[in-house]
């Protein structure tokens, strides 16, 4: 990979400053060219000359070292005789972009206490620039006097560079290093990539980025040549002519700008002097991988790194024409010297090979730390041992392989809450960019009126073909979970990039109320029921115009927006609605004709919506036996709030009565709401047995189940004389039960008149209990099978005595935590007020486990137990015979 003639890049030149490696390859390439762009060129000789009457110039009104300079110029051969200028004066060099907003430009200057800009004629009158004390034009500096280096004594520790990262999280912060961390960065890309005095680097991107910096020192103390291209004034089409002409060996894009590059070539071009292309700076795709194979020739390698402004390249992997990628991720590649990666846990403990951490890099090289912040260095750099050696959390999520390749896999900070779901918008990204009919793509949250969070993304079409919307969505559909496919899709012409090149998301226009491309054309409403169905989904899906034959799906519609599209529905009508209607009919117009004809029926779904707000994973509850949703659900969905949607599974007489059965049929509901895991599922009384069902059904089938609560179950029999036993004291209470209520009512003078009205309610109160007699059946003959994940008990008062006859941790192998709930068994489902303060702790007991903390302790699984333990225990069926019978003696006695 490196040139003929490479002399590897020797540490001892991390005992030196910048300007002195520097002069020393002066000293030996004078006549050489260091820089040259269309219109002009500068030999060693003539740069370092020009270098040094600049320099002479600063020192002249200030002879201070280490007082920031600014370089406020354009793409041009002026900017590295500016640097190497203020580095031979022992300054402090701040580059900023003159394409940035002003007050951004201002900031820049104020915090870092800039003394000097360096600057042309035509940004000298920039209002940004006034509180600057010297304002230097480079064309008029003095060349007459001395241009001999000038003798002042520069350490490899003092201050070099000042980069201003962007600021994401809030104001930019400047990020400072050293000529020997610089020195260091240049080192590892000298000695990796083989950099050589006959290479040719391009200069693509400003250098107020500290990749275009490390290619611009990389050649110029390497005796190389740098050549600077504005892209953004001559045009991406005039690039690759001027490459083929200059013979350029190595060159530096972002992914973005190489995107919109290659796909100009067309496998067309002869690159035959290029022999290394780099990627930086943003996330490289497979695609992009594809594009180098395509264009560049068997010489050449691509080049993938990855690195921060506080610790520059830390990793790199080549890529040749051979090189396989596997499952579409570019890794971010090998140890580079001196820079080594540990992946983090939250605590701050590394974890083992293959698992998903924080990126951190161990280093002696790495920035100083923040600009006059030393708050922010203590948190963001931490010192290990007495070697100078320290540690820097990127912020980056990604894992090491078994032969220590580093897989990077996104921001920390990038990843966002859509429906419950932690989504990281560039695996969409680089979904939308595998079809054939897009150029470039750029995935953003968007925050609703009501308080809700939808996927927009932006992009760029190849000039010969634009996909719709629908045809998007289908090829998604084969890639992505639906939670992962956006809702709005906006075409530009071209997406936003900041002064570094990337992407500035930032700079995204907000989806306008104009109607996405469908390949529908438009057609307006034309029924009275049309035009009020078209103002429904314009509501619920935030969207301008919709016509008749626009589909709900292609417009943005989900399984959660269909749900709140069938209430509006029922409301609209005063009518129950099938929530499937809107897969028969996903047009206004066919949904018109539907309700327009009465057939709309609703089939019994067992899914009611109690909340339908919140970003939070879906949570879904089974509430006691036959018992009403609304009344033992409805406080509890409230006292939790809108963090989540909340779904309860009503009981009916059509609904199987044996477990196995009616957790496969809720389940198929639960499916339609959430397709894939990890799910929240919840049960109570009876109902926490089909609760536990649900949740090993899943777990069979390979979905993660992130939460399982049972709230007061009922005791897990073991055998069939304790079913039969505890079948006979629920037939017992019951009747004792209905013997009370009768005997007061008789007191009371009731008449014990049959109408036939409480005949036909007598009936269905037998149905009933019938129905409710067989549930309790069917969950007294449930023995429930392992189940792999950890579980949560939520247990009254009044159970807690009993928990270790309640039997359910036998059968967890993930662990069981009991959380203590306050009252006694049926204040859950009671609503006086006394009651309600303890469903109000039950509450936020739940909200709390359901966010991984919460009032419980941990108790070990039995399944781990010793024999000899079990052997000693008193039967399961005796055990549990006595306790009930004790207990029916006691409630009923008097």
């Amino acid at each position: 990979m490196a040139g003929e003639s490479f002399i590897r890049f020797g540490r001892e030149e991390l005992l030196r400053s910048i300007p002195e490696r520097f002069e020393s390859i002066v000293r030996f390439h004078r006549d050489l060219t260091a820089v040259k762009t269309p219109n002009r060129r500068l030999s060693y000789a003539d740069l370092n000359a020009s270098a040094n009457h600049l320099a002479r110039e600063l020192l002249k009104y200030s002879p201070t070292l280490a007082e920031t300079a600014a370089v406020f110029l354009g793409h041009d051969i002026e900017t590295a005789v500016a640097v190497l200028g203020i580095l031979k004066a022992g300054k402090i060099c701040l580059i900023i972009d003159p394409s940035l907003p002003e007050e951004r430009i201002e900031h820049m200057l104020k915090d870092s206490l800039a003394n000097f800009v360096i600057t042309e004629s035509r940004f000298r009158g920039r209002e940004c620039l006034r509180g600057v004390t010297h304002v230097l034009d480079i064309g008029h500096i003095e060349s007459q006097g001395s241009d001999r280096n000038p003798e002042i004594s520069i350490t490899p520790e003092m201050p070099a560079f000042l980069f201003y990262t962007s600021g994401s999280t809030g104001e930019p912060k400047g990020v400072l290093h050293t000529h020997r961390s610089i020195q260091h960065f240049v080192m590892n890309c000298t000695n990796g990539i083989g950099i050589t005095d006959k290479d040719r680097l391009t200069l693509l991107i400003s250098c107020s980025s500290n990749g275009s910096l490390r290619d611009l020192l990389s050649a110029l103390l390497n005796g190389a040549a740098i050549y600077p291209f504005d892209v953004k004034a001559y045009g991406i089409s005039r690039l690759t002519g001027w490459m083929i002409e200059e013979k350029l060996t190595i060159s530096y894009f972002t992914p973005t700008l190489f995107r919109s590059w290659a796909r100009t070539l067309e496998g067309r071009r002869d690159f035959g002097s290029l022999r290394v292309v780099r990627l930086g700076g943003e996330r490289v795709e497979a695609g992009d991988v594809d594009l180098f194979k395509k264009n560049f020739s068997e010489n050449c390698v691509l080049v993938n790194g990855i690195g921060s402004t506080e610790t520059s390249t830390f990793r790199m992997f080549k890529i040749g024409k051979e090189t396989q990628i596997q499952a579409g991720v570019v890794p971010a590649g090998y140890e580079i010297e001196d820079q080594r990666v540990v992946i983090l846990d939250p605590e701050g403990g590394e974890v083992e090979n293959g698992k998903t951490g924080e990126i951190a890099v161990r280093s002696r090289f790495l920035s100083s730390g923040y600009w006059r912040r030393p708050d922010l260095t203590e948190a963001a750099f931490r010192t290990i041992g007495t070697d100078r050696e320290r540690i820097y959390r990127t912020g980056d999520l990604g894992y090491l392989l078994p032969d220590g390749c580093l897989i990077c896999l996104g921001r920390k900070d990038d990843q966002i809450k859509i429906r419950g779901y932690r989504v990281e918008p560039r695996g969409i990204e680089q979904a939308l960019t595998g079809h054939s009919g897009i150029q470039h793509a750029a995935v953003v949250p968007i925050d609703d009126k009501a308080g809700g969070r939808r996927l927009a993304a932006y992009l760029v079409s190849n000039r010969d073909e634009t996909p719709s919307v629908g045809e998007l969505r289908s090829f998604l559909k084969g890639k992505l979970p639906d939670y992962m496919i956006p809702t709005d899709f906006i075409f530009l012409d071209s997406l936003p990039t900041n002064a570094s090149g990337k992407i500035d998301k930032r700079a995204l226009p907000l989806p306008g109320k104009t109607r996405p491309y469908l390949n529908s054309e438009f057609a307006a409403p034309s029924t009275p029921t049309e035009e009020r169905l078209a103002v429904v989904f314009q509501e619920i899906l935030y969207t301008g115009a919709v016509g008749a034959n626009d589909n709900f799906f292609e417009l943005g519609g989900d399984s959660l927006k269909a749900v709140s599209l069938v209430a509006r529905l029922e409301k609209m009508i005063d009518q129950k609605v099938s929530p499937s209607i809107l897969y028969r009919a996903p047009t206004i117009r066919a949904l018109g004709e539907l309700l327009d004809g009465g057939d709309f029926a609703a089939s019994e779904t067992p899914i009611v919506v109690l909340e339908d707000r919140g970003e939070d994973l879906p949570f879904f509850c089974i509430p006691g036996n036959i018992a009403n949703v609304y009344h033992d659900l409805g406080d509890l969905a409230r006292f939790l709030g809108r963090k989540r949607p909340f779904y309860a599974l009503r009981y009916g007489l059509d609904i199987p009565s044996d477990i196995e059965s009616a957790a496969s049929y809720y389940l198929t509901h639960i499916r339609d709401i959430q397709k894939k895991g990890p799910y929240r599922i919840a049960g109570i009384c009876h109902g926490a047995a089909v609760a536990y069902e649900i949740a090993r059904q899943l777990d069979d089938a390979g979905e993660k189940v992130a939460f399982l609560g049972l709230i007061e179950p009922a005791r897990v029999c073991t055998g069939r004389f304790q079913a039969l036993e505890e079948m006979a004291l629920f037939v017992i209470d019951h009747v004792v039960r209905r013997f009370r209520r009768r005997r007061k009512s008789r007191v009371g003078g009731v008449s014990a008149g049959r109408s036939s009205r409480s005949l036909r309610e007598l009936k269905a109160s037998i149905r009933l209990k019938l129905k409710m007699a067989a549930n309790v059946w069917a969950q007294k003959n449930y023995l429930p099978r392992p189940f792999e994940e950890p579980m949560t008990l939520f247990i009254s008062e009044e159970s807690s005595r009993v928990k270790r006859r309640l039997r359910w941790s036998e059968f967890t192998l993930g662990g069981t935590r009991i959380c203590p709930i306050r009252g006694p068994h049926d204040a859950i489902i009671r609503t006086a007020e006394l009651e309600k303060d303890h469903l109000r702790y039950l509450a936020e007991q739940i909200d709390l486990s359901l966010n991984g903390s919460g009032n419980f302790r941990p108790e070990e699984s039995p399944l781990a137990s010793d024999k000899e333990k079990k052997s000693k225990a008193k039967p399961a069926h005796l055990v549990c015979a006595e306790e009930m019978v004790s207990a029916a003696i006691t409630n009923r006695s008097g």
